[in-house]
């Protein structure tokens, strides 16, 4: 993986983090706009051939609950929690790699 896209990857979970934790919004709409602002063109290619499995099981369950911006209300609370928790969680796996 090269250094800018690795680079990359770690600047855009960072900021998803970031906005998952510390905008007021809904947790479902928090997750969403991780989600359009930050992961979903994220080049998996570009993660840790561990970490990509992961990551595309998170991007797959993003893109149904998330067809487009703006649906966050079909999404229940315990799933978008578990997928924030998930990519907390795969940032934090990330960043002590390093």
């Amino acid at each position: 993986m090269g250094q800018d896209s690795e680079r990359r990857v770690h600047d855009e979970l960072y900021k998803a983090v970031l906005l998952l934790a510390s905008h007021t919004d809904s947790i479902q709409e928090r997750l969403g706009a991780a989600y359009f602002s930050h992961l979903q063109s994220l080049d998996v290619a570009a993660l840790p051939v561990e970490a990509q499995v992961q990551f595309d099981w998170i991007r797959e369950q993003l893109k149904q609950l998330y067809p487009a911006p703006g649906k966050a209300h079909a999404v229940q609370i315990p799933t978008a929690v578990l997928l924030a928790q998930n990519i907390i969680l795969l940032h934090y796996s990330l960043k002590w790699r390093q």
